[in-house]
């Protein structure tokens, strides 16, 4: 994150904007969320973007919170 061999620094505050969203978007959904997959992640010096992601529904949860 901090550069090396030369290379410039990444952009930091993006990592932590993104971790802090997607825990947030966990403790939001109250155990309806099974997993989730960010991959790629791409960050460097200015900024850093999501280009895809999964996002696994647990089921039951889901269901129960709809009140099905």
């Amino acid at each position: 994150m901090r550069g090396y061999r030369g290379k410039p620094a990444m952009h930091e505050a993006s990592a932590i904007k993104a971790l802090v969203g997607l825990s947030n978007l966990i403790a939001d959904a109250a155990g309806r969320i099974a997993s989730i997959d960010v991959n790629p992640f791409l960050i460097n010096a200015k900024t850093g973007v999501a280009v895809d992601a999964l996002v696994v529904l647990n089921n039951a949860a889901a269901r129960s919170a709809a009140g099905h």
